[in-house]
């Protein structure tokens, strides 16, 4: 299917903002977390005590055994996770799906970019994310249209502020992708491993165990 053939097909689509749990903030209000004072921070609910103007938070990106970053993962300017996972594509069950950063620069503006893209000195906060779903405004028609999860995703608007969804059912990712691009979004990727629902003020405390965090500051 064509990209001018599946936009066609993704403007059918509906979506409600009902279905989501969204958070809107300019790139400097974004954080990302992983240890504090030497020592890995591993739950959501821990994040307040270390930064109190912390106003959302959720995991970050897909994390391995031990609770380590997957791939490549930047906090304030310094590599924290070198190993980068090179390929320019990864494999679900569903595909194979190119892989990218979402990121906050030193000048701080916020963007999602195929991983070669990405240039590493360029960066604040950086994760390794995949796949991409919304490219420069269109939807990656290799998603698949059928697998179902509980998905979440990084979206950058037009005005440059970035959208964190979280759906609040079982939905497809071409879905997913479709409700960023129905928000104006350029670009979005998909957060994998998302096992809890996000950390708020007013919610229920999460006892899950996490790896790299992103939070959204006052």
């Amino acid at each position: 299917m064509s990209f001018l053939l599946a936009s066609i097909f993704n403007l059918l689509l509906s979506t409600s903002d009902t279905n989501y749990i969204t958070q809107i903030a300019p790139p400097e209000k974004v954080k990302f977390f992983y240890k504090h004072k030497g020592q890995s921070i591993y739950r959501l609910d821990r994040l307040h005590k270390i930064d109190s103007n912390l106003v959302f938070a959720i995991t970050a990106q897909e994390y391995e055994i031990g609770y380590t970053p997957y791939g490549w993962y930047v906090e304030n300017g310094k590599e924290i996770s070198t190993k980068l996972l090179l390929s320019r594509s990864i494999t679900l069950k569903e595909g194979i799906y190119p892989q990218g950063v979402f990121g906050i620069t030193k000048s701080g503006k916020a963007e999602i970019v195929a991983l070669q893209a990405a240039i590493a000195g360029n960066y604040k906060y950086a994760v390794q994310v995949s796949p991409l779903i919304v490219t420069k405004g269109m939807v990656n028609p290799q998603l698949p249209s059928e697998v179902k999860r509980w998905p979440a995703g990084y979206g950058i608007l037009k005005d440059g502020r970035v959208l964190i969804a979280i759906s609040k059912r079982e939905e497809t990712l071409m879905e997913l992708a479709q409700y960023f691009l129905s928000k104006g979004c350029t670009d979005a990727a998909f957060i994998d491993d998302v096992e809890t629902m996000p950390w708020t003020p007013n919610g229920e405390p999460t006892n899950a165990v996490l790896a790299v965090m992103v939070g959204v500051i006052k």
